[in-house]
């Protein structure tokens, strides 16, 4: 079980606003006690259950909470089904940074490019839509900063990429546009994820004389 008094173990920006102020204190003559910088998860649920579950007042609402995971996006496969060409499984969704009980919202990851680029932006609120007729993944939405399990979620994966050289073509085809997977919901203190692209079909005719 770890609580800290040290300034070393603040969040950088923290830290650096916690030193300002210390310094423009002691310059009027007033002196700082810092009783605590960091505590662990063990650390924050001891202060939890007092007055709670152990003697004592109630000294805090938050619970040490948890880093947490996040789940991530799969890449869409692609089959060329017999003809001649590329198939590429799109790339996956990015893991959510995480960071228990200091308050700190991170911002989700970039949702996965596909071969079109146009990944959602990872934001510290909801997570950013991925561009149309790309088939790439949204952007992941920030977690809370509530104190307690501050994880953002996993970005969204881009679709399957197919490149196909049809040497005999028929004279007709039917085909459909992979339509934008729906942004993730935001869980407790979170932040939605944003929507993915929706697909595209591009045909090329080639004549030789």
């Amino acid at each position: 079980m770890i609580s800290s008094r040290n300034l070393e173990d603040l969040h950088p920006k923290i830290r650096e606003k916690a030193e300002a102020h210390i310094s423009a204190c002691k310059a009027e003559g007033i002196d700082i006690l810092v009783t605590c910088t960091y505590r662990d998860l063990e650390a924050q649920d001891a202060l939890y259950a007092q007055g709670r579950t152990k003697p004592g007042t109630k000294v805090t609402n938050a619970k040490g909470g948890g880093v947490g995971t996040s789940v991530t996006g799969t890449g869409g496969t692609a089959s060329l089904g017999g003809a001649s060409g590329i198939a590429l499984t799109g790339a996956d969704g990015s893991s959510g940074t995480g960071q228990a009980s200091n308050n700190i919202a991170f911002a989700g990851p970039v949702g996965a490019a596909s071969p079109f680029g146009g990944g959602g932006g990872g934001n510290q609120n909801g997570g950013g839509t991925a561009k149309a007729n790309t088939g790439a993944g949204g952007g992941a939405g920030a977690g809370g900063n509530s104190g307690a399990a501050l994880n953002a979620g996993g970005s969204g994966a881009a679709g399957g990429y197919l490149d196909a050289i049809i040497g005999s073509p028929s004279s007709t085809y039917s085909y459909s546009v992979g339509a934008a997977g729906s942004g993730g919901n935001a869980g407790t203190s979170g932040n939605s994820g944003g929507s993915g692209g929706s697909g595209v079909i591009i045909v090329e005719e080639h004549y030789w004389a």
